[in-house]
């Protein structure tokens, strides 16, 4: 059995904070999976520092912060969740991303890959959340990303 890389803690230790444990951690798992299938990129600032946007401004005219930035389907959220942030908060941002209606729609829309087969999502039933879990980011499945579908591969036959 081969162990999956953990490409949380490459991405965590990366910029100089602290490993986040094995892939046994449901939030390592989740944010694991979201990296490897490669339809979300995530990029953490070194800890103590931040990056800013001089064309993203506070109601008070200052430059607004984030250390924290996710990128899909032609969108992009920052957030800024300061020095001690774990792979917790960063799910949470992941799953703020994702209940976009934009992000969901186009995330749906990507399925439509010849070599990719959609089935309703095993985990959530094809509901696309799991009311069990509604105080985290609201129950959203981590599984199909809300969208209600999981993809199989397909092999075709020759």
């Amino acid at each position: 059995m081969t162990s999956q890389k953990n490409l949380v803690n490459e991405l965590f230790t990366s910029a100089n904070r602290e490993e986040q444990g094995d892939n046994r951690s449901y939030f390592v798992k989740a944010l694991n999976k979201i990296i490897a299938d490669g339809f979300i990129t995530i990029s953490i600032q070194e800890k103590g520092r931040i990056w800013t946007n001089p064309k993203h401004k506070d109601s008070n005219g200052n430059l607004k912060k984030f250390d924290v930035e996710i990128k899909g389907y032609g969108f992009t959220l920052r957030a800024y969740l300061g020095s001690d942030f774990d792979a917790k908060d960063v799910l949470q941002e992941v799953g703020t991303f994702i209940q976009n209606p934009s992000v969901s729609e186009k995330h749906i829309k990507s399925f439509a890959i010849s070599s990719l087969e959609e089935c309703e999502c095993e985990r959530c039933n094809g509901k696309g959340f799991i009311q069990q879990f509604n105080y985290y980011c609201g129950g959203i499945c981590f599984e199909c990303y809300g969208s209600k579908y999981s993809v199989k591969k397909v092999t075709l036959a020759v």
